[in-house]
């Protein structure tokens, strides 16, 4: 029994699956955002957990410049897309 190979693509017809695309480009995100005084310790420094809240929120931004609804790819196409590794410089 062979195993069926299934293209994905983003909202704009793009295709995404790494065996039959090109190799994406780099693609780089920013988004203003203020560190409200909850967010940090009587020294002012802001705790390593904050920022994953703040680094999940860029991701999901990228996603959608990217023409990725990540609704949509969770309940109708059930793509799970876990952060398992960051660093912080």
């Amino acid at each position: 029994m062979s195993e069926e190979k299934k293209d994905f693509e983003n909202q704009e017809g793009t295709n995404i699956n790494p065996e039959t695309s090109q190799k994406p480009q780099l693609v780089a995100a920013s988004m203003p955002y203020r560190v409200s005084p909850s967010e940090v310790n009587a020294f002012g420094v802001m705790d390593d957990s904050n920022y994953l809240k703040i680094y999940e929120k860029v991701r999901i931004e990228l996603l959608r410049a990217l023409g990725f609804e990540l609704r949509n790819m969770t309940q109708n196409e059930h793509v799970l897309m876990p952060a398992i590794e960051f660093a912080n410089r």
